[in-house]
C-alpha cells in the first residue's frame, strides 16, 4: 500500500529532480519553518542516529521533512579498497527499512537517487510504498524548448549545436547555459558562440575529426585534433579513435551483409545514429587504413617495441598515419 508520507525522486534528469527538491523544501519552510527540515546524505549519516532522526515527532509544528539524499545506495563495484564503504551503505540502507514502517505519518520521508541498486530490498519496499517520482531524460524536441526556454536570445542552429556537443545529456547542457548566460548575457547566441565557448564531449569531437580525415581535408582534422587536445589526453584521443573507427567497421561489414539498422543496432549494441552516420561515410577505405595503421601503433606500445616517454610521441605518430592516408 502506498504511503503519502514516502516520496521517492529517482532517474537521471537531475536538473529537473533537483529543482522540484528545491520547490518542495521551499514550499514546506513557508508553510512549516526550516527548524522541522533535516537532510542526510552518504556524507553525514554516519553522524546521526538515523532510527532516531526518522521516527522523531515534529517540533513546535504539526509536520517534519526528512530528506536522505543517495538513498537507497546505488551498485557499487566491490574492490578492496571499498568494502568497508560497501559495508556501511548496506547497513544504512538496512536501518532504514527496519524503520519504515515505524515513521509518524507527519514525517515526510523524501529519498534521492537516480541510480539505486535496484537489486536491495529497500528499493523493492520503496517501489511497493512509496510515492515514486521518475525523472526520465527528455526527448529532442523537449530538450529544445526547454534550452529557448532557459535561453530567449538563442539561434535555431546554435540550439542544435548545443544539444550535439553535449551528446543531449541534459545535465551538462544545464551547465553550459549557466556559463553562456554568463558570457552573453542579454546578446544574441550565435553556433559560433557555441563553438568558442562550449566544449564538446570527446566523443562528438572525435566523430567531426573522424569526419574530416575520411575527406582527407588537412585543414580541417588538424583543426579538430589541436582542439581537441587542449582538453584531452593523447591517450584518452587516440582510444576513443581505435573505438569509434572500429564501430564504423563493423557496421559498414553488417551493412554490406545486408542487415537491417535495428539489427545491427541490437548486434553492436549502439546508437542509431551511428548506422545513419557510416552509411553516409564516402571514403570507408580511408577509415579501414587508417584503423589498420592505428592497431599496429598500439600493438607496439603494448608489446613495448615503442615506448612513450614523452606524450607528443604518439601525437606525431598519430599525425603521420592521417597524413601518410593521401599518399
Amino acid at each position: 500500500m502506498k504511503k503519502s508520507n514516502l516520496i521517492f525522486f529517482t532517474w537521471e534528469n537531475l536538473v529537473f529532480l533537483n529543482r522540484d527538491l528545491l520547490k518542495w523544501i521551499s514550499l514546506f519552510t513557508e508553510k512549516h519553518w526550516d527548524f522541522n527540515i533535516s537532510r542526510f546524505s552518504s556524507d553525514n549519516i554516519s553522524k546521526i542516529n538515523i532510527s532516531a532522526e526518522l521516527t522523531t515527532m515534529p517540533f513546535l509544528g504539526s509536520h517534519r521533512l526528512i530528506i536522505l539524499e543517495w538513498f537507497p545506495s546505488k551498485a557499487t563495484e566491490k574492490t578492496e579498497d571499498s568494502t568497508k564503504v560497501i559495508q556501511e551503505f548496506k547497513n544504512f540502507d538496512e536501518i532504514i527499512l527496519e524503520n519504515l514502517d515505524k515513521i509518524p505519518d507527519n514525517n515526510i520521508l523524501v529519498f534521492v537517487e537516480s541510480a539505486p541498486d535496484k537489486r536491495k530490498s529497500l528499493y523493492k519496499k520503496l517501489l511497493e510504498t512509496a510515492q515514486v517520482k521518475e525523472y526520465k531524460n527528455i526527448e529532442w524536441e523537449e530538450l529544445r524548448n526547454y534550452i529557448r526556454s532557459r535561453l530567449i536570445n538563442i539561434d535555431s542552429s546554435a540550439i542544435s549545436k548545443l544539444i550535439n556537443y553535449k551528446n543531449s545529456s541534459l545535465n551538462k547542457i544545464e551547465a553550459e547555459i549557466d556559463k553562456l548566460h554568463l558570457f552573453k548575457m542579454n546578446d544574441r547566441i550565435t553556433e559560433d558562440d557555441i563553438r568558442n565557448y562550449v566544449i564538446p564531449e570527446i566523443e562528438i569531437s572525435i566523430f567531426e575529426l573522424t569526419d574530416a580525415i575520411q575527406e582527407l581535408n588537412s585543414m580541417k582534422w588538424i583543426s579538430s585534433l589541436k582542439t581537441i587536445l587542449d582538453s584531452n589526453s593523447i591517450f584518452q584521443v587516440f582510444s576513443v579513435i581505435m573505438s569509434n573507427l572500429r564501430n564504423f567497421l563493423y557496421i559498414n561489414f553488417l551493412l554490406e551483409k545486408w542487415f537491417k539498422k535495428d539489427e545491427i543496432v541490437s548486434v553492436l549494441k549502439i546508437h542509431p545514429f551511428l548506422v545513419e552516420k557510416t552509411r553516409n561515410v564516402r571514403n570507408i577505405w580511408v577509415l579501414k587504413s587508417l584503423f589498420a595503421n592505428l592497431l599496429k601503433i598500439d600493438k607496439q606500445s603494448k608489446t613495448g617495441e615503442l615506448i612513450w616517454d614523452w606524450e607528443n610521441a604518439l601525437r606525431l605518430a598519430l599525425e603521420k598515419e592521417i597524413l601518410n592516408l593521401k599518399k
